[in-house]
């Protein structure tokens, strides 16, 4: 796992240092200032979320301690609303975004994304052979999977 988080790690680093993509300070502030201020949400295990002890925790988390340590700074961890951190970051409230945050043209058009390290499949699992889906989900990007008998006791 600590290999996967390395590679992982220096994939942001270099995706986020060498085009300056999703900061809102240059590094040269950031390092003066002696600390990278995260923004994220805190509800999405295991990606961040909040653990005991109200200690920030997650793979988000671990990469923007990762991309601190490069730096040689401390990080400040600002947990916000979800919906809320695009627009914290344009108006300066924080460094860089580190949460689950899909990459979508609508986005792309406001804020800029490192390359993607994760790819999140959506499978809706089902234990009875009919199914009503309430039409107003959109489901083209989900995966069914439907079994009669999920659990044998």
């Amino acid at each position: 796992m600590k290999k996967i988080l390395s590679i992982v790690s220096m994939v942001l680093f270099v995706s986020l240092f060498s085009a300056s993509l999703l900061f809102a300070a240059s590094i040269q502030e950031i390092k003066k200032r002696g600390e990278i201020i995260v923004l994220t949400g805190t509800s999405y295990p295991p990606f961040e979320y909040v653990a005991t002890g109200g200690v920030y925790e997650g793979v988000d988390i671990e990469l923007a301690r990762a991309v601190a340590k490069k730096l040689g700074v401390k990080v400040q961890v600002v947990p916000l609303p979800f919906r809320t951190l695009i627009e914290a970051l344009n108006s300066g409230k924080g460094d860089f975004i580190a949460a689950s945050l899909s990459i979508t043209d609508e986005r792309k058009a406001v804020v800029d994304f490192t390359v993607p390290y994760v790819d999140n499949k959506l499978f809706i699992f089902c234990s009875c052979l009919h199914v009503e889906l309430n039409p107003r989900f959109n489901l083209a990007f989900a995966t069914l999977i439907f079994s009669s008998q999920l659990f044998n006791s």
